[in-house]
């Protein structure tokens, strides 16, 4: 009896470590920067970082990236992904050495994980 008790105090406050743990690094608290970002319309090229990076990842650690853009050399098309409602638009992944478009709705630093 007594040890059930304790199990269950030591699983909730993992989880409730997890989600403190969590909330910071959605803040932007944990992870790197890439850039400075002014608001508005960005000019951005990825240069040196090797992990896989998606657009609704940087949306997420950024809550003031509105839209992420490209010019796809294969398809010949424009592709955008916007933040609203959880995202709209192709989810894609960036490339390094790849340009893009990053419009802002106030100044910020560019972190990723």
């Amino acid at each position: 009896m007594v040890s059930n008790f304790y199990f269950k105090t030591v699983v909730t406050l993992f989880f409730v470590a997890l989600i403190f743990y969590m909330g910071h690094f959605v803040n932007g608290l944990i992870g790197i920067s890439l850039a400075e970002l002014s608001s508005g319309k960005n000019i951005f090229t990825l240069e040196n970082y090797s992990g896989d990076l998606y657009a609704s990842v940087i949306i997420l650690l950024n809550k003031d990236v509105e839209v992420i853009a490209y010019y796809d050399k294969v398809t010949g098309k424009n592709l955008s992904y916007v933040g609203a409602f959880g995202g709209i638009g192709r989810n894609f992944q960036l490339h390094e050495g790849e340009t893009y478009e990053i419009y802002t709705s106030k100044n910020l630093t560019l972190r990723v994980p």
